[in-house]
């Protein structure tokens, strides 16, 4: 059992140690001698670290005594702030089941597969535009392009404004500066508001979009208010931008790096669903997620006490040996059902998974369906962030079918 008299520094607040993807060297030794440790991150603040799958799970699916109200980031509080409202993700029930029911008007199942049409056609148009050069950064060019149009297209946004949001995206992601992040989360309210003000100038049409259906929601009464609008335009930005993006440039550096399960998905598309499986397990797009205890408990052995703060590594619990046979291993014909980069279960399941997985079928069927192979033409960087598994650039040369 960890004494908290002793803090650990295990190097995992710290956002220069994940400039070259996730730190194994940090996670498998916590892993192995301490799955449950006490740390403290550069501003003294501490709280537990957990890292093995099964405990990460069992946490995830305990929303009664691991709260997320009191915030889903490492640092003390909610992401905005002391007195501040709060996103979906760091509400509790009844306040939670509320928001989601309203939200979840835009994210049927119907809702989402009417989009595929249009998401390949997104799709096409931003592979052709690279296909004949022979080289391209495949994040800008591909990977980050797709689900911003894919999501300018959903909320209705001007089309002309789609690098803006990546690169504002990047930065309310930037998690190690706290004052930059703030900064760049209060621009996204403040383009959120502009969109809600030329919706409410535009004449009624019977297309929809999801800002349209948000703003329009009603349940026994009760409306996303103008706050919770934004926040969820917010969360719709960064989680389903980054998601996506993060997932696809990770796993086409996987096949880069493992170019016989590339050759082997464009054999057998029936791996497809295995693919995105192993795609999303080896990417990690969000490295971890934090609840606080709401009362005294214990996590496997170690006794956890009421108002403390837990820390789920995904990114650990993804390659954990004793969950995952040969974790180090990009294998596409892996039995589906191990990941958990949408949440492992509980009441904070991802509510955008369906769109997430959309985006990564189609988008996987074009690039299969035109290019033979890759291979690296530069140096690979990440985004500055223990968050977000984000790669920045991915620059890659290509041989078209």
């Amino acid at each position: 059992m960890i004494e908290k008299s002793k803090p650990i520094d295990t190097q995992l607040s710290n956002p220069e140690n994940f400039l070259a993807g996730i730190p194994h060297h940090i996670l498998a030794p916590l892993r192995k001698n301490n799955p449950v440790i006490w740390s403290t991150d550069a501003f003294g603040n501490g709280f537990w670290s957990i890292t093995k799958y099964d405990d990460i799970v069992a946490v995830n699916r305990n929303a009664e005594v691991f709260s997320s109200a009191e915030g889903i980031m490492a640092f003390p509080g909610t992401t905005l702030g002391p007195g501040k409202p709060t996103m979906l993700m760091e509400m509790d029930d009844p306040e939670h089941l509320l928001n989601r029911k309203l939200i979840n008007r835009a994210f049927t199942l119907k809702q989402i597969n009417q989009l595929e049409p249009s998401m390949r056609k997104v799709c096409r148009e931003t592979i052709d535009s690279v296909k004949y050069l022979g080289r391209c950064d495949f994040v800008h060019d591909i990977a980050a392009a797709v689900p911003m149009r894919v999501i300018t297209q959903l909320i209705g946004n001007p089309v002309e404004d789609e690098d803006y949001l990546v690169a504002l995206s990047d930065r309310v992601n930037a998690v190690g500066d706290t004052g930059p992040v703030m900064d760049a989360i209060e621009e996204v309210f403040q383009y959120a508001r502009a969109i809600a003000k030329l919706k409410s100038r535009s004449a009624p049409t019977t297309e929809k979009d999801m800002s349209d259906i948000l703003l329009s929601a009603d349940i026994d009464g009760q409306k996303l208010s103008d706050i919770e609008y934004e926040l969820f335009f917010l969360l719709l930005l960064v989680a389903g931008n980054e998601t996506t993006r993060t997932a696809i440039s990770n796993g086409i550096l996987g096949f880069i790096n493992n170019p016989s399960q590339w050759k082997m998905l464009q054999s057998d598309p029936s791996l497809m669903e295995s693919a995105i499986e192993e795609v999303l397990r080896w990417s990690t797009p969000a490295l971890y997620m934090a609840r606080t205890a709401t009362r005294d408990t214990k996590i496997g052995d170690q006794k956890v006490a009421a108002g403390e703060k837990v820390v789920m590594w995904y990114c650990s619990a993804h390659f954990d040996e004793d969950a995952i046979q040969d974790p180090m291993k990009f294998d596409i014909t892996r039995k589906p059902g191990k990941q958990i980069s949408f949440g492992g279960g509980g009441i904070h399941y991802c509510l955008g998974a369906n769109l997430a997985l959309l985006e990564l079928r189609v988008l996987l069927e074009e690039l299969l369906s035109t290019f033979k192979q890759f291979e690296l033409d530069g140096t690979t960087s990440y985004l500055r962030s223990n968050f977000s598994n984000a790669i920045v650039t991915l620059p890659i040369k290509f041989e078209l079918l």
